[in-house]
């Protein structure tokens, strides 16, 4: 796939220093390091010039070297400016350093340090790639004698010449373009950028999304943006998402992660398997009593004692793989339930990396906590210490930092806000500490902590998603759902306390999460059957597929990068991300 993938090349302009105090755009120079960020993620290669003389771009050959590697109808290049520009009689003129308006005659046909756009586009023109031509600047007219016959020629010559093309300006003929209030950015930058993190858009959507923006907001500075447009439009991202059926021998009903080990529950046999080279392999039957339905499925870190949770249950399943045999179905198994004292209801379990401790989680008694903590040694296990967490606190959700920190989700009842706390094991005991509390009452359903041990993504009874950092302050802001429900319901039994008020609530809600950490891309699961791809660096959705209606709790595990294997109903499902 990489030798097909197209090339995709943004040319990045802005000139922020123009030698004055009162003429300088310290923004612009943020403005080509954000597009520059944003294009970069939908795959291009961005080269950055900036408060460098402008002239050079053509007579040396900037440009045309920089696109020489797009030779394709399905590549796309980009040409960029942020910066001061003029109008001369309905030809644009991108203003570099230095530029008096007396000069501008002689910066013109001389070797000053300004460009016409006329000039950008004839050395594009030949290119056989996708062309978007993206100019932030005023378009405010200067009388120039002299000039104006053979600009207007120019300017006819090079659009006439130029095909599969757009040209964007930021503002109308005649007019000014402006900055934000804190001359962070320039408005219209700022608005392409942030739509530019939609997935599944071309360009000309993107735009009139802009022009939208820019067009909106509420001061007396109007700004209207406008574009030329000869091209044949395609999505701008940098990737896509493909699912494919497995094979229904070996699909998994139940998914589970220890590190990069991944075993599964495989449908209609019992099954107890590992992923091993792009396929789940069996390795022993799972006894009669744990044939009916589970909660969740929790594989140990070192390949024994995994964690089995069964609806309605007060109890952990533990089961051990023995010595293996030729034949699977024959290998022994030794499988004991382990009850956990305080609870009503057991939701989950969790294995620390190592394998160490397991917590067990869920609606606990009154005047008991809603988390136990064991110490694993060589199957021994004995009670942890837990102090400042909140008795009575039922506990929906638990994910470990590392392997003596631990992070836990809890809410009181269906009204209540929800509340994450940090534990850290101690000398004596477990201690925790409030990290955060949500604005609105909702259940975090699901969570998953980063390899960096820092970022935690978390997810919602609502479908709302929120990525945290542990290493700054403040709450995490949530993105709602954005895909509709399917109507479908792939819970029998809830996993906590509610009423039917909160039943919709729940199925549009948060199942499941995996991480691909190379593409930073997280894979979501919901409770009616549905999957959802979250960029957080966008903080957008990147897309959504319909599950089968026999999905029960679907799960979703990244089994390597650009990979993800969710557990669908009897047939399962991989999902793979492709350049584009």
């Amino acid at each position: 796939m990489g030798a097909t993938r197209p090339v995709k090349q943004a040319f990045l302009v802005g000139v922020s220093d123009y030698g004055d105090p009162e003429r300088d755009l310290p923004f612009c120079k943020r403005d080509v390091k954000s597009l520059s960020q944003v294009l970069s993620r939908k795959g291009f290669k961005c080269k950055s010039w900036v408060d460098k003389a402008l002239q050079p771009l053509v007579p040396n050959g900037e440009l045309k070297k920089f696109f020489a590697k797009a030779k394709s109808a399905d590549d796309t290049i980009v040409f960029y400016f942020s910066g001061h520009g003029i109008d001369i009689d309905g030809v644009q003129i991108l203003r570099g350093r230095g530029v008096a308006t007396a000069d501008l005659k002689k910066s013109l046909t001389g070797n000053g340090n300004l460009l016409a756009l006329s000039t950008v586009l004839d050395e594009m023109s030949t290119s056989p790639a996708q062309k978007v031509v993206i100019i932030d600047a005023c378009r405010v007219p200067e009388e120039v004698p002299g000039l104006s016959e053979s600009l207007q020629k120019a300017r006819r010559t090079a659009f006439e010449n130029i095909s599969n093309c757009v040209v964007i300006y930021a503002s109308a003929d005649g007019t000014k373009s402006f900055g934000m209030p804190d001359n962070k950015a320039s408005r219209f930058t700022l608005s392409l950028t942030e739509e530019l993190k939609q997935y599944g858009r071309g360009v000309l959507p993107t735009v009139e999304a802009v022009i939208s923006r820019v067009s909106s907001f509420p001061d007396l500075k109007r700004q209207t943006p406008w574009l030329y447009a000869s091209l044949r439009d395609r999505p701008l991202d940098g990737f896509r998402i493909e699912q494919e059926a497995m094979d229904t021998s070996h699909s998994p009903r139940l998914l589970g992660q220890s590190g990069n080990v991944v075993r599964a529950v495989l449908s209609g046999s019992r099954a107890l398997a590992k992923y091993t080279a792009n396929q789940l392999l069996p390795e022993a039957r799972l006894p009669a009593a744990l044939s009916g339905s589970m909660y969740t499925f929790e594989p140990h870190p070192g390949g024994s004692r995994h964690a089995f949770v069964k609806p309605l249950s007060k109890s952990v399943h533990l089961v051990e793989v023995l010595t293996a045999t030729a034949t699977w179905q024959k290998t022994a198994i030794e499988a004991n339930a382990k009850t956990v004292p305080g609870m009503t209801r057991v939701f989950g379990a969790r294995w620390s990396p190592a394998g160490a401790y397991l917590a067990a989680f869920g609606s606990p008694d009154a005047n008991k906590l809603g988390l136990v903590l064991w110490s694993d040694t060589a199957g021994n296990f004995k009670s942890e210490k837990v102090q400042g967490l909140p008795l009575g606190l039922e506990i929906n959700a638990a994910t470990w930092i590392t392997g003596t920190s631990l992070l836990v989700a809890g809410t009181r009842d269906a009204s209540s806000r929800s509340y994450v706390y940090h534990l850290e094991k101690g000398a004596l005991r477990w201690e925790a500490n409030c990290s955060w509390v949500s604005q609105s009452p909702m259940r975090i359903t699901s969570m998953l902590v980063a390899a960096d041990h820092d970022r935690v993504y978390l997810g919602a009874d609502n479908g709302s998603v929120a990525e945290g950092r542990l290493s700054l302050e403040g709450q995490p802001e949530y993105v709602d759902r954005k895909h509709r429900t399917s109507g479908f319901c792939s819970m029998a039994v809830l996993p906590w306390k509610g009423d039917s008020t909160q039943k919709d609530f729940v199925e549009v809600g948060v199942c499941a999460m995996a991480f691909d950490e190379q593409h930073e891309l997280l894979g979501l699961t919901y409770f009616d059957g549905t999957v959802a791809f979250w960029d957080p660096i966008f903080r957008s959705f990147v897309t959504s597929f319909q599950l089968s209606r026999g999905a029960r709790r679907p799960g979703i595990v990244c089994v390597e990068p650009g990979l993800f294997l969710c557990s669908d109903g009897d047939k399962g499902s991989i999902f793979k991300i492709v350049e584009c």
